[in-house]
């Protein structure tokens, strides 16, 4: 890791108003896992970065400092994007039917009826997501 995400998850945290133990519980971390990485006495795993960037709405070069802009360049088609979208929720629903994955929520561990409701609303968004097409 380098200088620079220490400082820019501090900024990011405290600009949105959250405290370490929010971030933690949201993240499955730790108020002191925060505060570490804030030091920069640790540093986190590549899918902690991942994730907080796309908590904090900022790119992970941001995060880490590579660029100074606060967001990936916009792709020139909407289609694009769509297409994104549904390849998100159906890499999300593969994977919360993964019974060899642990699935969280919100920090909390959920159950396989949890996992399954959880599968269906991805279906009602995905049927939601088609209709807009």
């Amino acid at each position: 890791m380098n200088a620079y995400f220490p400082s820019r998850l501090y900024q990011l945290r405290k600009e949105r108003g959250e405290t370490q133990s929010e971030i933690g519980k949201m993240f499955g971390m730790t108020r002191a896992n925060v505060s570490a990485y804030e030091k920069g006495k640790s540093i986190p795993p590549y899918d902690k970065v991942v994730v907080l960037a796309h908590h904090f709405g900022v790119s992970v070069d941001y995060l880490l400092g590579q660029t100074d802009k606060r967001n990936a360049p916009e792709d020139e088609t909407s289609e694009q994007e769509t297409i994104d979208v549904m390849q998100s929720l159906r890499t999300l629903k593969a994977d919360v039917k993964d019974k060899s994955k642990k699935v969280y929520l919100n920090g909390k561990r959920i159950s396989l009826t949890e996992r399954q409701d959880v599968c269906e609303i991805i279906d009602s968004i995905i049927k939601i997501v088609e209709k807009m097409q």
